[in-house]
């Protein structure tokens, strides 16, 4: 590759551990207005330990506006018997701008916090 030549890279994904697997997918699903692409479950444990505790049954769900070909896609980790994770421990948030997004929240009856 020659010096003026650059190559673009994004992001594919971020994995994010979630206490409750339905109610966060549901939450992309109608706040965010994002779509399920993929959802797996799988009944034994995962050797890779970036998935958390998760020696027994767990799920991994995969959210996003688009195709993860071209759109940027959240990986949702569930793992069964993991009903919360303390804070500090895993992933804090986003911040994210969006008036649909508020709007869904409040005619959901999502908690908000706005700024």
């Amino acid at each position: 590759m020659g010096a003026l030549e650059m190559t673009l890279r994004r992001a594919l994904y971020f994995v994010f551990k979630v206490g409750d697997g339905s109610k966060t997918a549901t939450f992309h699903r109608d706040v965010l207005d994002m779509k399920i692409l993929l959802h797996t479950e799988f009944e034994e444990g995962c050797k890779a330990t970036c998935k958390g505790p998760n020696d027994g049954k767990w799920s991994k769900t995969r959210v996003g506006l688009g195709p993860e070909d071209d759109d940027f896609v959240a990986e949702l980790i569930y793992n069964y018997g993991v009903g919360e994770y303390r804070l500090g421990n895993d992933f804090l948030g986003l911040t994210l701008q969006s008036s649909q997004a508020v709007s869904n929240a409040k005619r959901l009856g999502w908690p908000l916090t706005e700024v």
